[in-house]
């Protein structure tokens, strides 16, 4: 008769339980008669309160209840304490300066996307610089005897040169 009474309070009182999902260093505990989750507590952390019978989280073992609820190492007790002018942890300030230029030092202007070389047909890379991005003629001159009608420095990847229009060996001959 024991067992049935306890299924049947199980049964009527289990469906009115307010049951946690309990994560993070935390385990499902049943409220003792003290109603207070037994559980470790960091220095300054009052007891959670419960309510008799109640299901509740609680702090596994070695693991310490810290102020903002977490359930923590011993050694991880103390929260770090936000700034008080702003609120947040000060971080190091990015500055968006232009670098300063060395004398002496020449940087070649950003070439305009509007004036790139278009090229017809396939494209083929020439397999290396060629002369980009100082004598874009000698590049043209590699593609020529690769047998390519063009060649062209890359604007954005200026140590390139590409070749396009392959030449048919009736033209390669003349």
């Amino acid at each position: 008769m024991n067992l049935l009474k306890c299924m049947v309070i199980l049964f009527v009182f289990m469906p009115r339980c307010d049951v946690e999902g309990c994560y993070n260093n935390q385990r499902l505990t049943f409220c003792p008669k003290k109603r207070v989750v037994f559980e470790e507590l960091c220095r300054d952390v009052k007891p959670t309160p419960c309510n008799y019978v109640e299901f509740k989280c609680g702090c596994v073992r070695r693991t310490f209840r810290r102020k903002d609820g977490e359930c923590v190492a011993e050694g991880q007790c103390e929260i770090e304490e936000p700034v008080k002018d702003g609120g947040q942890k000060e971080d190091p300030k990015v500055i968006h300066e232009t670098p300063v230029q060395i004398p002496g030092e020449v940087v070649p202007p950003a070439p305009d996307i509007k004036k790139t070389l278009v090229l017809d047909g396939p494209l083929s890379y020439s397999g290396g610089s060629n002369g980009c991005p100082e004598d874009p003629e000698k590049c043209a001159e590699a593609c020529k005897a690769q047998g390519f009608l063009q060649g062209a420095c890359d604007l954005l990847i200026s140590k390139n040169c590409y070749c396009r229009g392959r030449q048919s060996s009736t033209q390669q001959e003349t």
